[in-house]
């Protein structure tokens, strides 16, 4: 339960010892279905509208937002990249993180002269009438500035919100293998109760590649070391069910799903591929029936499921055709952006004025 009123001390989320039981369900191999046949499609004549510029910071509307929303550390305390609150929150609770101020910002950098241990992340409802704490003491990747708990979901519910590290730390530069990875750890918070838990544990900088139903029934997730195994979880029930797809695949990810909450599209990459001697092939995995389809086959365009940026992050352009980026470097592939139909598996090449749009650098997350 949530404190009832601004008097009252907050009660601290309570961690969970363990995750739900996950019961093991073994599913033989599925073998994929032939490749569709991919003719040539004609491209747009006219060329995609360039990404905006990023506008200089605007702080009185950020300020005003925290404001609104009663963000507020405590004292001896200050927030942790405040311009991202607003899209962190919903319009039910506010979530920040609120990390020790420095007595000195020139070594605030230098492990050790802040402890970062006394950081934490508070998800405050608007009116004040609830609030939870979340302790980053256990949070092995949390002791350096500017890192921070990022909503990953909301569940449609309103029962729980999912996170995520973040830090403004993350490297740069451009690895194709991000592209099927999305974090080292995913939380879940009980909004309702408080209860706290490690969803997919942080491990020896694992990274892995997940993606959750838009129901919040399912969780659809890999693990780089287990190449080709899908993982399906029951997030209700916690029972998990594994696929593994015939083939050599040596990475799989990029995990997107329809609206519908029964489909999940993501793409799996051959050995050789990353040597341009092999290709990537995309699926699409039907929910509940784990009926596996090939939609692409070895393609050495390398295309992967990415999100189009156009100020928010989507990754269909209607209920059938999901965005595709290419990883093959080449400028014959980088200056265009594809979409896919997932009926048809038809492929279609969309020229851009500038690849960046849709050829981002590493994405600002913790891998």
């Amino acid at each position: 339960m949530g404190c009832g009123s601004l008097e009252e001390k907050p009660k601290k989320a309570t961690i969970a010892t363990s995750p739900s039981a996950i019961v093991g369900v073994n599913i033989p191999s599925l073998t994929p279905s032939p490749e569709p046949s991919l003719s040539p499609t004609p491209t747009f004549n006219s060329l995609q509208a360039t990404m905006s510029s990023y506008l200089a910071t605007n702080w009185a509307p950020v300020y005003a937002t925290l404001d609104s929303r009663a963000v507020k550390c405590d004292d001896g305390y200050q927030l942790e990249v405040p311009e991202v609150i607003d899209r962190n929150s919903n319009d039910t609770w506010s979530i920040f993180t609120c990390s020790p101020k420095p007595t000195d910002y020139k070594t605030m950098w230098t492990p050790g002269v802040v402890d970062y241990g006394k950081r934490y992340t508070e998800i405050l409802k608007i009116d004040s009438s609830q609030k939870w704490i979340v302790s980053h003491r256990d949070f092995s990747w949390s002791n350096r500035p500017g890192a921070y708990l990022w909503t990953y979901s909301w569940t449609q519910d309103g029962n729980y919100l999912y996170m995520i590290p973040m830090t403004i730390m993350s490297g740069d530069g451009y690895s194709p293998y991000v592209y099927f990875l999305d974090s080292k750890v995913l939380y879940r918070l009980n909004l309702n109760s408080g209860d706290f838990e490690t969803i997919l544990p942080y491990a020896d900088g694992r990274a892995y590649g997940y993606s959750l139903s838009p129901n919040g029934q399912y969780l659809v997730y890999a693990i780089p070391e287990e190449k080709k195994i899908i993982h399906i979880r029951d997030m209700g029930t916690g029972t998990e069910t594994q696929l593994e797809i015939n083939g050599d695949y040596v990475l799989t990810g990029a995990f997107v799903w329809k609206d519908d909450n029964k489909k999940v599209v993501f793409a799996s990459a051959l050995n050789g591929w990353d040597t341009n001697s092999a290709g990537i092939s995309i699926f699409s995995l039907s929910i509940p029936e784990m009926g596996l389809h090939t939609l692409v086959y070895n393609d050495t365009r390398m295309l992967v499921p990415a999100p189009r940026w156009d100020g928010k992050n989507y990754y269909w352009s209607d209920e059938n055709t999901v965005f595709l980026t290419s990883l093959n470097d080449s400028a014959e592939y980088f200056l265009d952006e594809f979409t896919l139909n997932v009926r048809s598996g038809n492929v279609i090449a969309i020229p851009t004025a500038t690849p960046y749009p849709t050829r981002t650098p590493t994405p600002w997350r913790m891998l």
